[in-house]
């Protein structure tokens, strides 16, 4: 008989699992966010070292070629995260060999063998770069729309700390940064969305002097258009 009772007494109750369970539930959507931050913070991380493995690239090549950074006369591609086979392999075997730092960690579905080896003509990167294009849609235009120019060398651009030769790929078609369609079998979204607003954070920029910047969505502008391009 007092065996029973003990078993009775140590059983939970419906009422106090519910309280157990509403706990973990607290719980769970307080981590969450911070478990959210925390993978945004690391990928912001990981992205500024590839601007900078990205740099050290760029400015090797300049430093051998009269200042000048790795531009070729093939097709150039149609949107600025398009880059040659020359171009991508020079900035590749000098700033570390490693195709991953062409690519933001935040939109992994980027980083595939198809876009790597998209064409004969050029590779679709995951980053925009502001190099001068002699060819393709790009060359027609002297400008961004933000009153920017293209970079030919190192001395270009009156300001060379505001003025940007890598950056994140924001990118849209009519407002949205989650499905854009190209060339490719599947639609491309824009790096670190934010997933509550579909929107995005903002992007790290690479600059002339070879500085490395985080900017904020609110802070960028459209940039060029066919599709959306923000920076």
């Amino acid at each position: 008989m007092n065996r029973h009772v003990r078993r009775r007494q140590s059983a939970f109750t419906l009422v106090e699992l519910l309280v157990v369970v509403s706990l973990i539930v607290v719980l769970i959507s307080l981590l969450l966010p911070a478990m959210s931050r925390s993978r945004d913070i690391a990928e912001q991380t990981i992205c500024q070292n590839n601007h900078r493995q990205l740099g050290v690239g760029l400015f090797s090549y300049a430093t051998d070629n009269v200042s000048k950074f790795p531009v070729h006369d093939s097709y150039n591609g149609n949107w600025m995260w398009d880059m040659t086979f020359e171009a991508t392999d020079e900035i590749a075997t000098r700033g570390g060999g490693k195709i991953d730092f062409f690519y933001c960690p935040s939109n992994t579905e980027q980083s595939v063998e198809t876009l790597w080896n998209f064409n004969p003509d050029f590779r679709v990167t995951g980053y925009f770069f502001m190099i001068k294009r002699y060819s393709g849609p790009m060359a027609l235009s002297p400008g961004f729309f933000g009153g920017g120019r293209w970079l030919r060398n190192t001395r270009s651009g009156s300001d060379p700390s505001k003025s940007p030769l890598v950056s994140d790929a924001i990118i849209s078609a009519s407002g949205d940064f989650t499905s854009i369609r190209g060339g490719w079998e599947k639609p491309h979204y824009s790096a670190h969305l934010n997933s509550a607003t579909s929107e995005p954070r903002g992007g790290n920029m690479l600059f002339l002097d070879n500085h490395i910047q985080w900017r904020d969505f609110a802070e960028m502008g459209l940039q060029f258009m066919q599709p959306e391009h923000w920076f």
